[in-house]
């Protein structure tokens, strides 16, 4: 199960690239919402729930893996989970689906506020909360300006 659940938690491993594994599952993520899974929003967020449990569950088995850290940076699935946020409502906008990106990777990054405080959580859900945090904040912005 451990195995699965790092191959899967990686995304496929990857999050074992050494220069920005976040960056490089985020554009995954943008590839696999935008030419994988059907424009039909109700679609869409099936596939979003099931990754999300998915996630849970392979964070906590993967985070068994590194003993001392609460937050390892191969673990990139929260990435895609943050970043399947905004894309659930703009699949056909190349436009908007750059802007998401930009903003999601900005937070992921930078971490303010809110964001940051949400790593404070152990486990799977602290691995996963500031991600979903970005993806969230970023879908308003979208909404918001556009």
């Amino acid at each position: 199960m451990r195995r699965i659940s790092l191959f899967f938690s990686t995304l496929f491993y990857v999050g074992n690239i050494r220069i920005a594994p976040g960056t490089f599952s985020s554009l995954l993520t943008v590839l696999f919402w935008t030419y994988l899974i059907p424009n039909d929003l109700f679609i869409r967020f099936l596939y979003f729930l099931i990754f999300f449990v998915l996630s849970i569950i392979v964070t906590h088995y993967s985070l068994e893996l590194f003993h001392d850290d609460d937050d390892p940076q191969n673990i990139v699935i929260d990435e895609f989970i943050g970043m399947s946020i905004p894309l659930l409502y703009i699949a056909d906008n190349i436009l908007l689906i750059c802007i998401s990106f930009l903003v999601f990777r900005f937070l992921d990054i930078v971490k303010p506020s809110i964001v940051y405080y949400a790593q404070s959580y152990r486990g799977a859900v602290g691995v996963l909360m500031d991600d979903i945090l970005s993806g969230i904040i970023t879908l308003l912005i979208l909404m918001y300006y556009l």
